[in-house]
């Protein structure tokens, strides 16, 4: 049997409020999640507002670190990886599309002169990564005031794609784009299915987001798995009597 790519073992996590008559306010964020992801998964973490999303995607690339259980990528303990070997492997989007620098190829290609490249390797490996989100090579000479949202959104993909991560992390990039812009993204998602692609695990709070591109539904609601199942089974129906009961009273 092979080895899980990403693996979250009884994941607990809490966070702290504060202290209030000498007793400490902690709000529950997880409570034992058991998930594993295989290579070139496409995943959609649904779940409504305060679900626990977000979290679970920060603990994956240790931007947090669980209260309890283990997270493993490639059968390795998480603690134990160097964090640039983890940064390596494990690549995050925010929902927030923020470009720095003047210049595509300033956002792009910046990761990879960081690690050494000379500026010719660089942009001729960030030029293949804007071929692979749907953008010509030209896009390396543009300003970044000249680009339109759908564009932003491609770029802050490849800045991140250009480092090949085997585990892509996307949490609601969709969140802040209307719904052409949000199509045109997903496309671009569904294209990385390849045996070679990464796996992806995309939180979101849509359920359509969820229709465009993933293969696979994992249900998150008030800090606990629902529903994990393909994602024709579950927007055919299955496993809704379990889930509506969360659902409605989540308000989702």
């Amino acid at each position: 049997m092979s080895v899980p790519r990403l693996r979250f073992e009884r994941i607990q996590k809490f966070h702290f409020h504060g202290t209030v008559r000498g007793h400490v306010e902690t709000a529950e964020v997880l409570r034992d999640v058991e998930l594993e992801f295989g290579a070139d998964e496409q995943v959609a973490i649904l779940g409504p507002a305060g679900a626990g999303k977000t979290t679970l995607l920060r603990l994956a690339c240790r931007l947090e670190d669980p209260n309890g259980g283990m997270i493993y990528l490639d059968g390795r303990d998480l603690r134990t990886l160097d964090i640039r070997e983890l940064r390596r492997h494990v690549g995050l989007v925010f929902q927030n599309h923020v470009l720095f620098g003047e210049s595509v190829e300033d956002n792009v290609a910046y990761g990879l002169r960081a690690r050494g490249s000379t500026r010719e390797q660089a942009r001729e490996r960030a030029g293949a990564a804007l071929e692979r989100v749907g953008l010509d090579r030209s896009f390396l000479d543009r300003k970044n005031t000249s680009l339109n949202a759908s564009q932003i959104a491609r770029v802050v993909l490849g800045r991140t794609l250009v480092l090949e991560p085997t585990v892509l992390l996307l949490d609601e990039p969709a969140a802040h784009l209307d719904a052409a812009t949000a199509r045109d993204l997903f496309a671009v998602l569904e294209d990385l299915h390849t045996p070679a692609g990464p796996t992806l695990l995309c939180a979101t709070t849509r359920l359509e987001e969820a229709r465009l591109f993933a293969r696979r539904v994992v249900l998150l609601v008030a800090g606990e798995v629902v529903t994990d199942l393909p994602a024709d089974e579950f927007l055919a129906g299955a496993g809704v009597d379990k889930a509506r009961r969360f659902l409605t009273a989540s308000g989702y």
